[in-house]
């Protein structure tokens, strides 16, 4: 459904409960730019909107995602959220989240998607329940009470959800067809360089070439992948139950690397004891775990953390998940 913000002759009543938020850092000018347009033309895309035109709604912007531009929409008829990706203006969102609803994993219900002017956009239902780290106050608290475990055990159970081709979604259908042609398409010599300019990468964890030929031989040339979130992460699943995932940067891909995303992410607020807790929960009892290709995994998306975390100063984040790395390689 497209809408192009056309004037309605029946009346909206749109009000705001609170005012949108903005980064602090220099880095996401371009995305509060993005935001700010989105925000100038939100009463016209409401007002043209087949389920809202001529309602009284209520929008509440929500801090979550630093990718999107997220509301919650109130009309008398109940409640729904509006997701707009400002973040390469990713599409395929529903896609993911039925794929994983077919494989038996709690998802918000897609009631619409279409076109925000030039933006893509999702309308999720509203899941009335806070995210696992707000209802547990701290990563430290799920942590202890076995929250990460369980959150590994979900991920294995997404990834049951196939399909072929690695990368974003493009008309549908996934960038690149093997994961080798991902490797070099994304730009991830660029991330390397920056990784080692500011002395981030160190020696030990292994050469970019070293990296990569693990994860192609481990991968091989097949195009079976599997529908990953790619943040996967307290903050982005509610306290239901079971949990529910919402908020995923889709993207086809091994299930190692959104294995090693997860992990990452843990370990840099928490250390050891959460990449633990990750893969005692995905992995079976028993079953074998190529180490060498999950560092790899590991050591691939943090590229991505790394260049993120320096130019937003969480220097933190960066140390904690370098003082892993070196523990399982020293």
């Amino acid at each position: 459904m497209e809408h192009n913000f056309e004037s309605s002759e029946v009346k909206t009543e749109i009000t705001f409960t609170n005012e949108l938020t903005f980064s602090s850092f220099e880095a996401d000018k371009l995305r509060n730019e993005k935001k700010q347009f989105l925000f100038e033309h939100l009463k016209d895309f409401l007002s043209t909107n087949e389920r809202f035109k001529g309602k009284e709604v209520s929008v509440t912007f929500t801090s979550k995602g630093y990718s999107s531009f997220v509301c919650v929409l109130e009309t008398e008829g109940g409640k729904s959220v509006l997701k707009i990706p400002i973040v390469s203006q990713r599409k395929g969102e529903g896609d993911f989240l039925r794929a994983w609803e077919s494989v038996g994993v709690l998802v918000p219900q897609v009631l619409e998607e279409g076109e925000f002017g030039e933006y893509p956009y999702i309308l999720l239902s509203y899941v009335d329940a806070p995210t696992l780290k707000e209802v547990y106050g701290s990563r430290e608290k799920l942590l202890d009470e076995g929250g990460y475990q369980e959150m590994g055990r979900i991920l294995r159970k997404m990834h049951e959800a196939h399909g072929e081709g690695f990368g974003k979604l493009e008309d549908g259908k996934a960038r690149y067809e093997t994961f080798g042609e991902m490797l070099e398409g994304e730009p991830y010599t660029t991330k390397f360089q920056f990784l080692e300019e500011h002395n981030l990468w160190k020696e030990q964890y292994g050469t970019f070439e070293e990296i990569l030929g693990t994860l192609r031989n481990f991968v091989g040339n097949g195009k079976e992948s599997s529908y990953c979130h790619n943040d996967f992460d307290p903050a982005n699943l509610f306290a239901t139950e079971p949990f529910t995932v919402f908020d995923p940067g889709p993207a086809m891909n091994h299930p190692y690397v959104d294995l090693a995303m997860a992990i990452v992410s843990g370990v840099s607020f928490l250390g050891e004891k959460a990449a633990d807790e990750l893969k005692a929960g995905y992995f079976n009892e028993g079953e074998e775990i190529n180490e060498e290709a999950l560092f790899a995994a590991m050591a691939l998306v943090s590229w991505i953390k790394f260049y993120r975390w320096q130019r937003i100063e969480r220097f933190d984040r960066i140390k904690n998940t370098q003082d892993y790395f070196g523990k399982l390689k020293s």
